[in-house]
């Protein structure tokens, strides 16, 4: 996350506001435990959106025009 923010400041300002997975290779415990890993560790909303829906992450994206 720090590379892309660091980047792309270059042209804008663009902070991270949420992680989207890949979790394809994964059973559901394992990916249910990959997007807890992902928001714990990062401290923002994770999801598989293929898998889940994008629900979250829109959320994340939406209020930051609110």
């Amino acid at each position: 996350m720090r590379v892309h923010e660091e980047l792309i400041a270059y042209v804008k300002r663009a902070n991270v506001v949420a992680i989207a997975l890949d979790t394809s290779a994964l059973d559901p415990a394992g990916a249910a435990r990959a997007i807890s890993d992902a928001e714990h560790e990062t401290g923002l909303p994770a999801d598989d959106p293929v898998r889940n829906g994008g629900d979250k992450l829109w959320g994340a994206i939406a209020t930051l025009d609110a």
